[in-house]
């Protein structure tokens, strides 16, 4: 490659053994023909197709050279993973969501059905469809690394689900965005990863989410499974407590603060906090049992009505392209 050549070459990914170059943007690899065709079928197909020079451009370094219309980046992440998997692929590792992103738009357009699933599985168990997935997600390994801007890397995660037919993420997705995202930054923000319509998705489905939970919270008092009277058995202590056990619900509950959705924190603490006010206010242990069943009992329909929240159809509608017939 002369000195005037528009491109350059990657600085790890150019093998001297190499046999085929592929080029995206400005960026050319040289690697095996017989590494790409065991991984992916379309690679296996296009060297296979007899018409080669319809697809390749002039010999370079004595190799023929495929252009590509990926990302430079995209091929990187993808090619490491075919050289180097266990280093790029470590399954107790977190991966960046650039690297997610690449594993799921070259995994399905090339066919690599290994690469394309370990994406889908890391999407799906970071923003899953249950609560109690959800839940979980606070005690285990966490599988994306966001990087020092998680919102921007949320966004970046909202739009992959858009455009390549994930919408079963999208729900708990666009939670997260809203709890690491200020409402003024949503408003004003020319995030190019983020369409304005689905920045509208995310102020509207805050604002319905803030106003129900808390209309949850408020209906509590007048519930007769709140510190029910019939099974309690100190009823002159927990009946003076009553008023002042549920304003300090309303209080440590409060999911709308500094401009976010404190959503995880809350839920982190949601089964504590019956236990902590059990105790601090000297209830009965069924009087403190009734408010962790509301707190449960409430999550859980503000997780069932997630998606309408967010102008999207019931979970049970939410198909992903891999589960389509």
């Amino acid at each position: 490659m002369g000195t005037n050549s528009p491109f350059k070459r990657h600085e790890s990914l150019w093998l001297e053994d190499g046999n085929v170059i592929l080029q995206a943007e400005d960026t050319q690899f040289r690697v095996h023909r017989s590494m790409l065709a065991r991984h992916s079928t379309i690679f296996k197909d296009i060297f296979s197709i007899p018409q080669q020079d319809q697809i390749m451009d002039p010999i370079v370094d004595g190799c023929p050279v495929v252009s590509l219309s990926d990302s430079a980046e995209d091929l990187e992440h993808i090619l490491l993973i075919f050289y180097d998997n266990h280093r790029f692929l470590d399954l107790r590792e977190k991966l960046s969501v650039g690297a997610i992103a690449a594993m799921l738009r070259m995994g399905k357009k090339y066919d690599i059905a290994y690469v394309q699933d370990e994406a889908l599985r890391r999407l799906r168990r970071e923003f899953p469809t249950t609560i109690m997935s959800r839940w979980q997600l606070n005690t285990i390994f966490n599988v994306i690394d966001y990087g020092p801007d998680a919102s921007k890397a949320v966004s970046a995660i909202i739009a992959l689900a858009r455009e390549h037919g994930v919408p079963s993420i999208l729900p708990a997705a666009f939670l997260h965005y809203i709890e690491t995202t200020m409402l003024e930054e949503i408003l004003d923000t020319d995030d190019s990863e983020l369409p304005r319509d689905a920045r509208r998705q995310c102020i509207l489905g805050r604002d319905k989410f803030i106003h129900t939970a808390h209309s949850k919270i408020l209906s509590w008092l007048h519930l007769p499974t709140f510190m029910p009277a019939h099974s309690c058995a100190q009823p002159t202590t927990c009946h003076t407590q009553r008023d002042a056990v549920f304003k300090d619900l309303c209080n440590t509950l409060c999911i709308g603060n500094a401009g976010k959705l404190q959503w995880e924190l809350v839920l982190h603490l949601a089964r504590s906090i019956a236990d902590s006010l059990g105790e601090r206010r000297s209830l009965c242990t069924a009087c403190t049992l009734s408010i962790s069943s509301c707190i449960e009992t409430s999550f859980n329909e503000l997780w069932l009505d997630l998606p309408n929240f967010f102008r999207l159809p019931g979970w049970d509608q939410l198909k992903d392209f891999d589960s389509l017939g």
